[in-house]
């Protein structure tokens, strides 16, 4: 089912001989959380672009919209285009979806929109769903305000580099990230920004969401271990809480130089190196990784 045309139509509704490209978004998760007007632009249009052709077309499918899909990737997205502008100055009612969320929101619809903008065709941007704002909601972050990143950078020197940019910035910093590099990511989150709050959010608004939240270096050994006892699964977004008094590198610094000499007191002393690590994570609020790392060096010199 979808929602019935009403008197007086909306700016997503059909216009009369009015081309216009309507950007529609799209549910995060659950299939239930897309708008009234959404569902009436999707049912008026004359056809759908979309991210993924088979994505949008469960999501129509869903509530009995049947549409022409054509797919506009971020391999094609470009090359067609032109050709969609054209349709919407001959009069044609065109609705663009990415997989889900924002359209134009770490997404290729970006491009259609530019050109529409640069054509001087009407647009309608509708509001709905979106990780990123979802994500910073639920985080709980202390921050009014906060820096969307999208997808951070592959290379690890480029990351690093990018985070000690973002040192002291007085504002949460949003992030999407895929299963298979989060662990990295929270390991290099967790050597720059030790002592910040993480919070990551996995498969939002699905039955198996999950919202975890600590100090970095937890956030990093709780998802360590999940990815031991079976691996990460899901959409991901990480919110990184801002900075405050100090600079975050000379920050990890101190807290790596502590727990070294904590260690080295330890191991003067005796005690094992199993043993000291226990006692350097209690005492130190590190993860286990982390001590772990600076203990070889220790024992190793010991």
């Amino acid at each position: 089912m979808h929602a019935p045309n009403s008197a007086g139509q909306n700016s997503a509704g059909r216009q009369e001989d009015h081309g216009r490209l309507v950007i529609c978004p799209t549910p995060i998760g659950n299939l239930r959380d897309i708008t009234l007007r959404t569902l009436d632009a999707l049912a008026n249009c004359d056809y759908v672009c979309a991210e993924d052709t088979r994505v949008t077309a469960k999501l129509l499918n869903a509530y009995n919209i049947s549409k022409p899909l054509i797919r506009m990737d971020e391999n094609t997205i470009k090359r067609k285009a032109s050709r969609v502008i054209a349709d919407i100055q001959a009069g044609k009612q065109v609705c663009y979806c990415s997989d889900a969320g924002m359209p134009g929101v770490s997404d290729p619809g970006i491009a259609l929109l530019a050109l529409a903008y640069e054509q001087h065709v009407s647009v309608c941007v509708l509001p709905g769903a979106s990780a990123s704002i979802t994500a910073f909601v639920a985080s709980a972050s202390s921050f009014s305000n906060f820096y969307f990143v999208g997808f951070p950078p592959r290379k690890k020197s480029a990351f690093r580099e990018f985070l000690n940019s973002l040192a002291n910035l007085p504002a949460a910093i949003i992030f999407y990230e895929s299963p298979h590099r989060l662990i990295a990511t929270l390991e290099l989150l967790a050597e720059v920004f030790p002592q910040r709050q993480l919070c990551v959010l996995r498969e939002l608004t699905k039955v198996h969401e999950e919202v975890y939240r600590d100090s970095s270096s937890h956030v990093l050994e709780h998802f360590s271990l999940q990815h031991e006892q079976g691996g990460i699964r899901g959409e991901l977004v990480i919110v990184l809480d801002g900075a405050r008094h100090e600079v975050s590198q000379e920050e990890a610094k101190r807290s790596r130089d502590d727990a070294r000499t904590y260690l080295e007191q330890l191991a003067h002393e005796g005690m094992s190196m199993r043993d000291a690590c226990k006692m350097a994570v209690q005492q130190c609020n590190m993860s286990k990784n982390t001590i772990y790392d600076i203990a070889l060096g220790v024992y190793g010199k010991a």
